[in-house]
């Protein structure tokens, strides 16, 4: 790990379809700088698992929250498209 990297955090949440509206108080109580979240979620359809993600990923910038997105096969494309799109739109800011 180079000096211009955090360290790995300690708490993780891991995210799927059976949380429900809980996802949202759940990463609410998620410590800032000191939290990450497993984006999981692998039953949701792509266009709305990509809009879940996106959302989830302006949290996770906001509150300085580590994102890691467990993909498969049929959702790494999406998933990928829409948080880079996310990304670059705010580098470019």
């Amino acid at each position: 790990m180079t000096s211009r990297q955090r360290p790995w955090p300690r708490a993780w949440l891991m995210t799927d379809e059976r949380m429900g509206a809980r996802l949202w108080t759940a990463i609410d109580r998620l410590p800032v700088k000191l939290a990450g979240i497993v984006f999981r979620h692998y039953l949701t359809p792509p266009d709305e698992r990509s809009i879940l993600a996106k959302r989830i990923a302006d949290i996770c910038h906001r509150r300085t929250l580590t994102l890691a997105i467990a993909e498969d096969a049929d959702h790494t494309a999406a998933s990928f498209q829409a948080l880079y799109a996310t990304l670059t739109a705010r580098e470019r800011q």
